[in-house]
């Protein structure tokens, strides 16, 4: 199933045999050097309703790397795509942080080491 990936200016085609969009994408970026461990991945409405924007928080491991990628849309799976785009990003600009979250009962609680 054929798969397109823009980023910034520049266009990217590939195709990934996946089980699903999300991943399909992390099959793209795998071929494109950026493999990705999902280690905790939430998801939320930031309010109730139809036009509610998703939240993902997405942390991810790359070689040995943990990188926290937060994505938000109106669509969940969008929101999802930032998210790992996010972690991509973080990787390249060695913007990550050491983070640990869990789950709490009216969201996330993450804590910083």
């Amino acid at each position: 199933m054929p798969r397109s990936l823009d980023v910034k200016v520049i266009a990217h085609h590939s195709e990934a045999p996946a089980s699903s969009p999300v991943s399909a994408l992390m099959s793209i970026l795998a071929q494109a050097g950026y493999e990705i461990d999902v280690l905790h991945l939430v998801q939320h409405a930031v309010e109730s309703g139809r036009d509610s924007q998703a939240v993902t928080y997405l942390e991810g491991r790359i070689g040995d790397r943990v990188i926290w990628g937060v994505g938000v849309d109106t669509s969940v799976l969008t929101a999802s795509f930032n998210a790992l785009i996010a972690v991509v990003n973080r990787s390249r600009h060695g913007a990550a942080v050491e983070t640990r979250a869990s789950v709490v009962s009216d969201g996330i609680e993450a804590r910083h080491f």
